[in-house]
């Protein structure tokens, strides 16, 4: 009786352990796949990357001040085919310089991956457009799934969110995928106001797959991803059912 006693104590033990082990693998798995990548429209629908029409209109920096962009999300420009996206450092973000992007992307639609966190920066390559004010800094947080294991940053005041040289520590940006017609970097000296250390920025020459659909996301809310709560319900019903199949063993 003891023997046959002892036996069904081992083959619980084993189960039990099995069991856990499933479902903390599962759950991980789950929780990963809940995050996927946004898609922000540059200054929302319709108005998209363009000039600004008058002084009070909401200036770029304030638009991404709005927005939370994690690392694998996506910027989607949207402008006039007579205009362009200059991908530049802070330096060239602060005193327009447009002779020596990064990147340069024309053509009316471009769709920007931030692949590292900290901070990119663009501006209109169209003469006079990025003093009037189109221009844009974007902090780039990192991704989702980090979060919790990363401090949040703090958040910045509004008037260094909106200042032209908004933003501050190192220059930092994200890969791009260049439609038809965007062009490489120019060579041209000057326009900069200081030196770099070199290019921020990287063309990727493949559209990375998008696991959500194509949208505008203005709050840039995450999410909802399984907590330990939901973790602790599931291992306890699979402790319960094993318990049911020693009662009757």
């Amino acid at each position: 009786m003891a023997m046959a006693m002892a036996g069904r104590v081992e083959f619980f033990v084993a189960v039990v352990s099995a069991l856990v082990v499933v479902s903390a693998a599962f759950l991980a798995g789950s929780a990963s796949a809940s995050w996927h990548a946004q898609v922000f429209v540059v200054g929302g629908e319709p108005r998209g990357w363009t000039q600004p029409a008058a002084p009070d209109d909401e200036t770029y920096n304030h638009w991404a001040a709005r927005n939370r962009f994690h690392v694998g999300d996506f910027l989607h420009f949207k402008y006039d085919t007579n205009d362009s996206v200059l991908a530049v450092s802070r330096d060239d973000y602060k005193f327009c310089g447009t002779s020596r992007p990064a990147q340069r992307f024309d053509g009316g639609d471009t769709r920007v991956r931030l692949d590292r966190s900290g901070f990119s920066y663009y501006i209109s390559g169209a003469p006079g457009h990025c003093d009037a004010g189109q221009r844009m800094t974007v902090r780039v947080l990192p991704p989702l799934q980090d979060a919790a294991a990363t401090p949040a940053p703090e958040a910045e005041a509004p008037a260094a969110a909106m200042a032209p040289g908004g933003g501050g520590g190192e220059d930092e940006g994200g890969s791009f995928d260049p439609p038809p017609g965007s062009t490489p970097p120019g060579r041209g000296g000057g326009g900069g106001g200081g030196s770099t250390s070199g290019p921020a920025f990287t063309a990727s020459s493949s559209t990375p797959p998008l696991h959500q659909h194509d949208h505008q996301h203005e709050h840039g809310a995450a999410p909802a991803s399984i907590g330990g709560c939901c973790h602790r319900h599931v291992v306890g019903g699979l402790v319960l059912g094993a318990s049911l199949l020693l009662l009757r063993a």
